[in-house]
């Protein structure tokens, strides 16, 4: 999946920057606040018989210094990044992704950070999408 499409889907929402408080990848440490996206640690399956066609779970990772603000975030994340049958192509017009569904399948799950400054949220987010390799 081209995580990059949905960091600037949510810049588009109002939730951030990229490299500032949007994240794809790697969120660091010194960052307060801030949403992360992030494939799937097991990685994308991949069916022969469907080529091109991918359906798995994202996650997303949203840090926040309180709980209200943190919470506040984590739904607006989850808001731009519910959609469907969106297509996204370059500037040529060619075809980079077409998302048949993305969704969050559950609410988030909230934890301490291991520092002991802050409060993260997980949200795996379900996807469908098309996209030519």
């Amino acid at each position: 999946m081209k995580l990059e499409i949905l960091a600037q889907v949510l810049v588009d929402a109002g939730l951030g920057t990229i490299g500032t408080d949007i994240f794809v990848h790697r969120l660091g440490a010194d960052c307060k606040q801030g949403i992360m996206l992030r494939e799937p640690l097991a990685g994308i399956p991949v069916d022969q018989n469907l080529p091109d066609y991918y359906k798995h779970d994202i996650q997303m990772i949203v840090r926040a210094s309180d709980q209200a603000a943190g919470d506040t975030l984590a739904t607006n994340a989850m808001k731009a990044l519910t959609f469907y049958n969106r297509i996204f192509n370059d500037i040529n017009g060619a075809l980079v992704m077409k998302v048949n569904h993305i969704y969050p399948k559950y609410l988030p799950v909230t934890y301490p950070r291991l520092d002991g400054q802050g409060i993260e949220w997980s949200v795996d987010i379900n996807t469908a999408y098309v996209m030519p390799l």
